[in-house]
């Protein structure tokens, strides 16, 4: 198979303004920037579930730190984390093109200090195989943007 890297993205904490978290997060906060280790015992985090790369890399925070946050809920949806995270029950990881579309004054976004905050977004496609003049566009397209 080959494999094209597309682009990388970031993954930023999304949190309610108006949620008792906020306070917690922006107390610690440097320049839109925070430390996982510092905010995990005081936020509760809406997860998605096991198998979810989002996840993984929330586990993989945790991992590096050895810290255990408190995980609210684990739902199957980023649609329903982002939700309740609107809702005020917690605070969520979401991929960094997905802020255009959450984005409102009453939501907060922080990038992690640390260097385990991006994803690499890649499409693969068997070795030698015809690709169509739609799909090589679609590579360009997003290695262009």
């Amino acid at each position: 198979y080959c494999r094209e890297e597309l682009y990388v993205e970031g993954i930023l904490l999304a949190v309610s303004k108006s949620s008792v978290y906020y306070e917690n997060i922006e107390a610690v906060s440097k320049n839109g920037s925070v430390c996982f280790a510092d905010i995990a015992d005081c936020v509760s985090f809406i997860t998605l579930q096991n198998d979810q790369v989002l996840t993984r890399n929330f586990k993989s925070l945790c991992g590096y730190y050895g810290v255990r946050p408190k995980s609210l809920i684990s739902v199957t949806e980023l649609s329903s984390a982002i939700s309740m995270m609107k809702a005020n029950l917690g605070a969520t990881l979401i991929p960094g093109n997905l802020k255009k579309y959450v984005d409102n004054e009453n939501i907060a976004f922080y990038s992690f200090d640390e260097l385990k905050n991006e994803r690499v977004i890649a499409i693969h496609y068997k070795k030698g195989k015809y690709l169509t003049n739609i799909s090589e566009y679609f590579i360009e397209l997003m290695k262009n943007s």
